[in-house]
Order: C-alpha cells, then sequence, then structure tokens
C-alpha cells in the first residue's frame, strides 16, 4: 500500500514538473503572440505554415510578437531574440529563426527584425536576409497586414534555409557575362564595318592639290585658374534598414 502511495506521488510531481514545460514549448512553437496581434485563426494559419516549413527545412521558424506601449519609445521598450530564447528555454546553440513583428502604439506602425541562430546563421547569407525583408510579401506586415506577411516570411526563411532563394552570384555573372559578350561584339563589329567602308573611299591626294606653309607663329599666355575642392573623409552611414531590435543574432529588420 505505502509503495503505491509513494508511485502515485512521484507520478503526481512528473506531470506537475512536465506540463508547464509541454505549455511553454507549445507557445513558442511557431507563434509566440503574447501581445495578441492575431486572431485565433491567423494564428491557428501562421502554426500550420511554421510547422510545415519547419518541417521541410530541418529548421526551427518562430514568429513573436511585441507592442511598444504609448509614452515610450521603440529604444526604450523592445523585445529582442535573447529575450524570446530566454523565455522560452532556448539557446543561441539552437538551429532556429525567428521573426519579431512589433507595433508602435506611438507611431500606428508596424516593423518587423530577423534573427538567426545555429545553423541558419550561416545557412542563410546576408543577401537572402535583404532578400526576405524586402519582399513585397513580406512587406506586407509593415503596410498593416502582419498575419499574411508572416506567413510569406515563414516560406522565404524555409527557403533561404535550403539554399533555393533568388538567384546564385554565379549565374547572375554569367548572363551578365554574355550579355556584355554580346553587346561588345554588336559594337565592334560596327566599328569595323564603318572602317572598312571608310578604308574603300576614294583618298583625296594632298600633295598634289593643297600645300601648307607656315607665314605667323606667336605664343599668347590666358592664364591660370586654381580650383579647390573640399573632400569629405566621413561617413553618413546608409541603407534601408530599422533602427530598431539589436542584440546577439540580430541579422537586420524593417
Amino acid at each position: 500500500m505505502k509503495r503505491s502511495i509513494c508511485f502515485l506521488l512521484v507520478l503526481l510531481s512528473l506531470m506537475t514538473f512536465w506540463i508547464p514545460v509541454d505549455a511553454q514549448m507549445a507557445e513558442a512553437s511557431g507563434v509566440d503572440d503574447r501581445y495578441g496581434m492575431f486572431s485565433s485563426e491567423e494564428i491557428e494559419a501562421i502554426s500550420a505554415v511554421a510547422a510545415e516549413e519547419s518541417q521541410r527545412a530541418g529548421c526551427s521558424l518562430y514568429i513573436a510578437t511585441f507592442r511598444v506601449p504609448r509614452g515610450l519609445s521603440s529604444t526604450e521598450a523592445q523585445y529582442t531574440g535573447e529575450m524570446f530564447l530566454t523565455r522560452h528555454g532556448l539557446s543561441k546553440s539552437d538551429d532556429l529563426v525567428l521573426l519579431v513583428v512589433t507595433y508602435d502604439e506611438n507611431k500606428s506602425e508596424y516593423f518587423y527584425n530577423l534573427y538567426t541562430y545555429g545553423k541558419a546563421t550561416k545557412k542563410i547569407n546576408d543577401k537572402e536576409v535583404d532578400y526576405i525583408l524586402d519582399h513585397d510579401d513580406v512587406w506586407a506586415i509593415k503596410e498593416g497586414f502582419p498575419a499574411s506577411g508572416c506567413q510569406a516570411f515563414l516560406r522565404l526563411a524555409a527557403k533561404g534555409y535550403l539554399g533555393r532563394l533568388g538567384a546564385s552570384y554565379l549565374k547572375i555573372a554569367i548572363i551578365s557575362f554574355v550579355i556584355a559578350l554580346t553587346f561588345g561584339l554588336i559594337v565592334c563589329g560596327t566599328v569595323y564595318a564603318s572602317y572598312k567602308q571608310k578604308q574603300k573611299s576614294t583618298q583625296y591626294p594632298l600633295d598634289r592639290y593643297a600645300k601648307l606653309e607656315l607665314t605667323e607663329s606667336a605664343d599668347r599666355f590666358a592664364g591660370t585658374f586654381v580650383t579647390k575642392r573640399v573632400i569629405q573623409t566621413g561617413s553618413n552611414g546608409g541603407g534601408g534598414g530599422s533602427s530598431h531590435g539589436g542584440g546577439g543574432g540580430h541579422r537586420g529588420g524593417r
């Protein structure tokens, strides 16, 4: 009897320990909408895409939301990738891609930031990061359609992880070379044909019908002009990235 009671107590203890963990991991899977940005139908749709693309790519894909409350700036109140990792018991060595979508209540606008950890940091290069962040379907987040934009992001992130996103530099170089070579041959052919046509024309005999005699020579010094120009050595920066977000794993934002 005592053994049965002890076994029951141990079983209850294990259940008490595992239930919060399972609930926490379920919350981390796909969508962490702790700020109520999406409806229940939108969460279901995004989670389905996240599960499908995560399985296809072999990498965990996540969406997290955040709100900047009134009276605070986006630098004073922000949700970073490291905060997400801590919240869900994950580490920087885990293979995952995260998009944090933020709504600024002061400016009534959306912005988003991309984070990569583990193998995803190398598998998704900077060119692919910019391609994903600037894609029209993902840009829909900034236009007030975060649900559809997040689904587009998940699909593009999976393609980027698998190395199937955009044209490769080799293909671009080959196509550019072929186009340049074609135009170069056309120009050279035109110039050569024009030159040959001039060569076939009658040459005017200058030595027989014209002569040149130098009757006057003079040198005139007109003056000098000095122009000065100040060259800026500093740089004001550039690019179309976002000033929001940061921390370890941050790859860019819009």
